[in-house]
């Protein structure tokens, strides 16, 4: 739940910062089809951002004492890292409830909203006014526009700007409209806890009326246009969810109308590329190994040779834990602990290993196993072993060994079964009688 709600707020700064740049660079631009591909663009790119993982790779001269060791990796934790005390396991648990909470209230009024439309066009006969065809309902209803069909009441058909508001309907149904209004009310849902989130979505409609305002006067008296509009203030209901001819923010289409385009609007669009960029660094994940550059072979901490040990295993038998109470406390135990086989690093193995480990509810390891369950597994992110396959040649700079991957190496299964038997205790609530999947990928450079 920890990690839902941080990648939700990264999302939400993404939002914030694309409607602010929206707001100062592109609001009064009148290329309103560029406008909508970035609206509804940056929706899809926020949610994604979050998900961009950077490998960054440290290289340490000497050995690394403490639980600072080369082989973790930053970045998402795991589904499980909830883990704690029991206080922040309540907090979470009802920030996750207030959360859902919103989530279907929004969920059920979009819901409704479309349960009303369908009910609207399944009671409508359809017509074809003008060269159009048009759902007409007995119901005292403005013109909307429902996917890409058209509805409209009876009592409208007798409007004397008829054709205007069907040229603007047209607009919508024609380009597909649709579609961004579902992705404003799906950003609505799942961040109605931001503001920004709110504007983003009204930003899209509006840019939407403006591209139909637009097209609808291309062939029509702008002032008969806006007349019509103003008509409509005052005139019957309408479905909040889908595009209509209707006076929402009537006094911001009639000023754009009258605008003219922005000579600046091509450097102003050129802005969004350090604005990309810097979300792109603040927003995204970043996994960080740190290697260690002396020897012949890096293991994740290091070889040992002969019956001498590395600072690092010896900070690691000296403060053998009692038990684990943290998701991260176990990465940095198996970092610490963890080693690339010699006989492996100097055959040029390398591979990926997956274990699946069963925990008892004492939080002892009672089981392991390179075959997954039937009944499922919690998951831990993929941990990083990256060592030297030799030492390399001045001339070539190629290492001397041929690197052979293969997945589930027995060399490597060993080591990741060793460390696994290492393991104390694991208090930790969400791992106790379950099983988890381990992975541990050994590289070679």
């Amino acid at each position: 739940m920890e990690n839902l709600i941080i990648y939700l707020l990264k999302v939400s700064a993404g939002i914030a910062a694309f409607y602010l740049t929206y707001r100062l660079l592109l609001s009064r631009d009148k290329n309103f089809v560029f406008n909508r591909f970035y609206l509804s663009g940056s929706v899809i790119v926020s949610f994604l951002i979050p998900q961009v993982t950077f490998r960054k790779v440290i290289y340490a001269e000497a050995p690394l004492p403490g639980p600072v060791v080369p082989g973790i990796t930053g970045g998402d934790p795991g589904i499980f890292e909830a883990a704690g005390t029991p206080v922040l396991s309540y907090v979470l648990i009802c920030l996750a409830l207030v959360y859902l909470s919103g989530v279907l209230i929004f969920l059920s009024k979009f819901g409704y909203s479309c349960l009303l439309a369908m009910r609207i066009k399944r009671k409508s006969s359809r017509c074809h006014i003008s060269g159009t065809d048009v759902y007409v309902s007995d119901e005292n209803i403005r013109a909307f526009t429902f996917l890409d069909k058209i509805v409209a009441g009876r009592s409208i058909l007798g409007h004397p700007s008829l054709e205007m508001i069907l040229a603007h309907e047209m607009v919508h149904a024609r380009e597909k409209h649709f579609i961004d209004i579902i992705i404003a009310e799906m950003l609505r849902i799942a961040l109605w806890f931001n503001p920004f989130a709110r504007w983003h979505g009204l930003a899209i409609r509006e840019n939407l009326e403006y591209r139909a305002d637009d097209m609808a006067t291309r062939n029509s008296d702008p002032v008969h246009y806006q007349m019509t509009m103003v008509s409509l203030v005052n005139c019957r209901e309408r479905i909040p969810v889908f595009a209509g001819l209707n006076s929402s923010n009537i006094k911001k289409r009639i000023i754009m109308m009258k605008s003219k385009s922005n000579r600046f609007s091509g450097m102003a669009r050129l802005a969004l590329i350090p604005v990309l960029a810097i979300l792109l660094l603040t927003l995204c994940r970043e996994d960080t190994t740190v290697l260690q550059s002396a020897g012949e072979i890096i293991p994740a901490t290091t070889v040992v040779e002969g019956p001498n040990e590395t600072m690092a295993e010896s900070y690691a038998l000296n403060n053998e834990p009692e038990k684990l109470l943290l998701v991260d406390e176990m990465r940095h135990f198996m970092a610490a602990r963890l080693r690339y086989p010699r006989e492996a690093a100097e055959s040029g193995r390398m591979g990926r290993v997956d274990l699946y480990v069963t925990v008892g509810r004492g939080g002892r390891i009672t089981g392991i196993t390179e075959r997954p369950p039937a009944s499922g597994y919690v998951d831990v992110n993929e941990i990083f072993v990256i060592g030297y396959a030799a030492r390399r040649d001045d001339n070539s700079g190629q290492p001397k060994v041929e690197l052979v991957e293969r997945h589930q190496d027995p060399l490597l299964v060993a080591e990741g079964r060793r460390l696994v038997q290492s393991f104390p205790v694991l208090d930790i609530p969400e791992v106790k009688g379950r099983t988890m999947k381990l992975s541990v990928n050994f590289a070679l450079q």
